[in-house]
């Protein structure tokens, strides 16, 4: 029996993502199509480990094979855009993580203009008409449910993987806020007993 197309699709972004990790480098600079900053990524600020041009640095032809399968399975879903109709925050989460700062989704439907993902749901755009992030006693924060973050954190660990800096902007309305900003409500929710797998994934990334 086959899957709803929707089904299928959340499928494929799933098994998207677990083939991506293992091909993902540097993202350059990427800003989003409607004048949203561009961002800019925690990797552009550190040194390389290695040098590009030594032996020791260059994979093996068996790794060079794989990644190159790997990339043609990353381009071929590169083409299955997503749009802020048809897909919720969940789905456009999971993309990001396959697809980085150069992630992009459709305004609107599959005739939308191209706006860039972790821009969109920054500045508080709806998918499927519910954003992502939203105020709590002043402080921003990421929505968890049906749709949005099955996890606390787990949005920040998705930026943080990303290598989204601290100071990119973060809006709800009028009120503007930065990644540090959210980064300061994840660690008030620190607390013994609870779920801290995402937490710990953002902080380890932004702080080391």
């Amino acid at each position: 029996m086959s899957l709803p197309q929707n089904k299928q699709r959340t499928a494929g972004l799933v098994g998207l993502v677990l083939v991506s990790c293992l091909a993902s480098g540097p993202l350059s600079q990427v800003g989003a199509a409607d004048n949203r900053p561009v961002l800019r990524t925690v990797a552009e600020r550190r040194p390389a480990l290695t040098d590009s041009s030594s032996p020791q640095s260059k994979p093996s032809g068996h790794i060079e094979r794989l990644l190159s399968k790997i990339h043609r399975v990353t381009n071929h879903y590169y083409q299955r855009t997503l749009t802020t109709q048809d897909q919720n925050c969940w789905e456009v989460m999971h993309w990001i993580i396959a697809y980085g700062v150069k992630s992009h989704i459709l305004r609107g439907g599959s005739d939308g203009l191209p706006v860039n993902s972790i821009g969109w749901l920054c500045y508080g755009g709806r998918c499927a008409g519910q954003p992502l992030v939203y105020l709590d006693q002043g402080r921003i924060t990421a929505s968890k449910g049906p749709h949005v973050q099955g996890h606390q954190g787990q949005f920040l660990a998705i930026l943080a993987q990303a290598k989204v800096m601290k100071d990119y902007p973060v809006r709800v309305g009028n009120q503007s806020f930065t990644v540090a900003d959210l980064i300061e409500t994840e660690k008030l929710g620190c607390q013994s007993g609870m779920e801290l797998t995402f937490k710990l994934i953002a902080l380890a990334i932004i702080w080391t």
